[in-house]
């Protein structure tokens, strides 16, 4: 996509990925605002906490999220691979630590 089509878009929700591969997202006229992928995928790794279950011996947690957040997780080793036909991931031990301690962090008073 052209920087010159980037400003065309619809300024209520869009997303865009610019060709040197950074995430920016349109809301409404504030313009485009590039996302901290980081942050997102902390957010994510922590709601997921909100669905997880006990599968023995792990947890697993239903994969109601963006899918590019989820495969990166994957990548960083939190949790099994999302491309599946299950409806659930299974967290890894590192994934569902890290996701306990970001849900407490920023969703516990």
């Amino acid at each position: 996509m052209a920087w010159d089509e980037v400003e065309n878009l619809d300024p209520i929700f869009s997303f865009v990925t610019i060709p040197e591969f950074v995430l920016w997202h349109s809301v409404g006229m504030e313009g485009l605002m590039e996302v901290d992928e980081e942050k997102v995928d902390d957010m994510v790794l922590a709601l997921l906490y909100l669905t997880t279950f006990e599968d023995k011996p792990r947890l697993r947690a239903w994969k109601g999220h963006n899918w590019d957040a989820l495969d990166r997780l994957h990548r960083k080793d939190y949790i099994s691979d999302p491309a599946t036909k299950a409806k659930s991931v299974l967290l890894t031990d590192a994934g569902a630590k890290r996701s306990q301690e970001l849900f407490k962090k920023y969703f516990t008073k």
